[in-house]
């Protein structure tokens, strides 16, 4: 659906036709995680539909908040919610995230949020973005979201992800 922050009603639906998954995509430590999905009819730009920015050559700002969007859960267990939601969360660095994560972040990942604030179960796959620019994908966390571990996202900066976005879909 596209055009509408309600997932159930409004905007246009697009049939799916392909996706992608990135070629070392691995389901256990979720290292390149990342796909893209062709549909048969071209999205247009108009009322809620604006094309965002990819990054292409750096990570976001330490400092500047990031925001997530998604349809998951509002909270460990929680309800989940037709309406699109919205979280700010702060960005923390990849050395601090690695040592809460005990070292399963790698160069493609980058982190956000802390103590009650996160994305949660049904949000993978999302934007995370700064300064109208998208620099992550809602990727993996802790089971009980919004615990004080940082939240885990694709970082479409690294040079793998961002050369497989381009390969497939040709943005």
């Amino acid at each position: 659906r596209v055009g509408s922050t309600n997932q159930l009603t409004g905007g246009s639906l697009h049939v799916a036709f392909y996706y992608y998954l990135h070629e070392r995509y691995d389901p256990a430590e979720f290292q390149w995680d990342v796909a893209t999905i062709r549909v048969r009819t071209p999205m247009a730009e108009g009322p809620g539909r604006v094309a965002i920015s990819l990054s292409s050559s750096s990570e976001w700002v330490i400092g500047e908040p990031v925001t997530v969007a998604g349809w998951g859960h509002l909270a460990y267990k929680g309800k989940v919610v037709d309406n699109l939601q919205m979280v700010q969360l702060d960005v923390v660095s990849r050395e601090s995230c690695n040592q809460s994560w005990t070292g399963y972040i790698t160069t493609d990942m980058i982190c956000a949020g802390g103590l009650g604030k996160d994305a949660c179960a049904g949000d993978s796959g999302g934007p995370a973005a700064q300064g109208g620019v998208q620099y992550g994908i809602v990727s993996w966390g802790a089971i009980e979201c919004g615990n004080g571990l940082p939240g885990v996202f694709t970082s479409i900066a690294h040079p793998s992800i961002r050369n497989f976005i381009r390969r497939t879909t040709m943005v």
